[in-house]
């Protein structure tokens, strides 16, 4: 009977301590924060207990009061970017945050391409890759946190993780997309840069979208997992402040792509209502070609689609076009020429850099001449159309009985036009380019950025 005494007395005393502060795991050491705003740290503490925080950079302190749950937060604001510098963080128990750095923090999101590590998979290596190992310098000041893959069924409040420094051994871990353009923006903007990834592979959109987005859309909840993948890998990150979204999904939507249409752009509404801090930039990759149902169907071709559409009214967002990448599996092994596309267009527009192409010309409008039609683009950053005096091959033209046949296509230099014309359509109504599954880009810019598959007609 004693010992049950003593055993009783032991528990409540235990249960009585102060429960000691617990952060989440991507707020730890190695970390970078963004620079120049108001950044959250938040945690748990016991229930009603006051917190105080001391940041390094500026030797402030803060306080805050935990709820009945225990749960805490508080903004803090960053300086220019710069570090290491620490935070100590105590309810009566210190814990302090070291050898952390403050610059730009972007947030990668998506399947495999995403995640795809430096190291590869078997049988797909990613190009480049063991000369970015052998020179890895873990003191460049850019650091990775990737969040193991998981799904849930209910919103969670943390994951699993830890903030790497780019030594040889943590970079062959690391997404080789998110290592290339992160690389490019340190080297460029030379302020330290973090990269948060969270991504699944062979996942669906619909497992990225909250269930009050989900629930709105016809037809998403028909997915077997609908939210699970924003329940346990993006509810999490809401309260880290970062500059803005990269995305590279959309492999395993071909099935269907009237879905995928309805779905798309309700993606960046739903991440940037879950940071609550604006129109953060969405830069996203179109997917490349590759085989899928067909080398020679369009199901795909009609996803790249939906994604070139998406960029004209999507706030704040911009296309990386991948058309001369594809392969036969799926996963491009030139990892390095999708990261810097990504770089270019976040120095372009959200960091204000000019003098270098970022954003490849876009199908704007044909024209009919007798037997030819006349493809206009919209210029950005390019002044024209390349290659000029040769033949551009994967365009098709069909007439009022809409078959499509191959065309022969040139630019004209003076108008910044292509030409296009087939001996087997008198009577032209509508042209395609690289409207395939698996197909090869031959129109570029100046700066030999592809221009995307497109269509003039909606068949």
């Amino acid at each position: 009977m004693n010992k049950i005494y003593v055993f009783l007395f032991a528990l409540l005393w235990t249960i009585s301590l102060p429960a000691k502060i617990q952060l989440p795991a991507v707020l730890s050491n190695q970390m970078v924060l963004q620079q120049q705003t108001d950044i959250k740290l938040w945690g748990k503490a016991t229930s009603n207990t006051w917190v105080t925080i001391k940041t390094s950079w500026n030797n402030r302190t803060f306080t805050v009061q935990a709820g009945k749950e225990g749960n805490w937060l508080v903004s803090v604001p960053t300086p220019l970017a710069g570090g290491p510098y620490e935070i100590s963080i105590s309810d009566g128990e210190e814990i302090v945050l070291k050898d952390i750095l403050i610059g730009e923090v972007w947030f990668c999101s998506g399947q495999s391409n995403m995640s795809m590590p430096l190291q590869g998979w078997n049988g797909q290596p990613i190009e480049g890759a063991n000369e970015v190992l052998v020179k890895a310098n873990e003191n460049i000041p850019v650091r990775f946190f990737t969040a193991t893959a998981k799904t849930s069924p209910t919103l969670q409040e943390d994951t699993y993780g830890e903030w790497l420094k780019p030594s040889s051994e943590n970079l062959q871990s690391v997404s080789a997309l998110a290592y290339f353009y992160g690389q490019l923006l340190q080297e460029t903007l030379d302020v330290p840069v973090g990269l948060v990834v969270s991504a699944f592979g062979g996942s669906k959109i619909e497992s990225w979208l909250s269930y009050k987005a989900v629930d709105d859309i016809p037809g998403a909840l028909a997915h077997h997992s609908p939210s699970q993948l924003y329940n346990a890998m993006i509810h999490p990150f809401k309260n880290y402040t970062i500059k803005g979204f990269l995305w590279y999904q959309g492999e395993n939507n071909w099935v269907d792509p009237e879905l995928y249409a309805r779905l798309f752009p309700e993606l960046p509404k739903d991440f940037r209502r879950a940071w609550n801090a604006g129109e953060l930039p969405f830069y996203y990759v179109q997917i490349a070609p590759g085989p899928y149902d067909g080398v020679e169907k369009t199901t795909s071709a009609r996803i790249r689609e939906v994604q070139m559409l998406n960029e004209k009214t999507i706030p704040n967002a911009g296309m990386v076009v991948t058309l001369d990448l594809g392969g036969l599996y799926g996963h491009p092994s030139k990892k390095k020429e999708v990261g810097h596309r990504l770089a270019y267009m976040a120095l372009a527009k959200t960091y204000g850099r000019k003098g270098f192409g970022y954003q490849a010309p876009a199908y704007k409008s044909i024209e009919i001449n007798k037997q030819e039609i006349i493809i206009s683009f919209e210029y950005t950053s390019s002044r024209c159309v390349v290659p000029a005096f040769v033949n551009l091959e994967n365009f098709e033209v069909a007439g009022a009985d809409r078959i499509f046949y191959p065309a022969t296509a040139r630019i004209n230099e003076r108008t910044r036009c292509v030409v296009v014309t087939a001996e087997e359509v008198t009577h032209p109504i509508a042209v395609r380019y690289a409207y395939k599954n698996f197909t090869k880009a031959s129109l570029f810019d100046e700066y030999d950025l592809p221009v995307s598959s497109f269509r003039s007609d909606n068949w």
